[in-house]
């Protein structure tokens, strides 16, 4: 399984939708995401070309903890929209660093977003270097 599918997966276990695609890729696929009743989606997409050292793959992922937003919003509004992104993903985090599937090997940086999407999305962007736990194994052949 790729780091992608990884991050997919664990996602998803942690009670989120997630999208994955290039910027103009997930800017089509947020038009369909489900954000009824205030849940918060997260997509991504790689900032940084995947490494691949003894089988074990690892890339600087860009995270977007995004919620709804009107569009002529109050500052007020946004910042409280916001701050339950910040705080969602520092559980998402948590999460991550409590299990055994994916690392965080890097220092996160964090950024507020708005209007940066055809959606009227708002939230936080996490950028971390994500790395596999688990990779390729070395006594399997996986291409004859």
């Amino acid at each position: 399984m790729s780091l992608i599918s990884k991050l997919k997966t664990e996602v998803e276990a942690f009670g989120l939708q997630y999208i994955y695609d290039s910027n103009g890729g997930i800017n089509k696929m947020l038009d369909y995401a489900d954000y009824s009743d205030g849940k918060c989606v997260v997509y991504s997409f790689l900032l940084s070309q995947s490494k691949l050292i003894d089988g074990i793959e690892s890339a600087t992922i860009g995270m977007f903890f995004s919620k709804i937003t009107e569009f002529d919003f109050e500052s007020i509004e946004n910042d409280t929209l916001q701050q339950e992104c910040k705080e969602i993903a520092f559980e998402f985090i948590k999460y991550i660093s409590s299990g055994n599937v994916l690392s965080i090997s890097s220092d996160i940086t964090m950024t507020y977003f708005y209007d940066e999407f055809d959606a009227n999305v708002t939230g936080v962007a996490i950028n971390a270097t994500l790395t596999e736990m688990v990779g390729l194994c070395y006594n399997q052949t996986y291409y004859p």
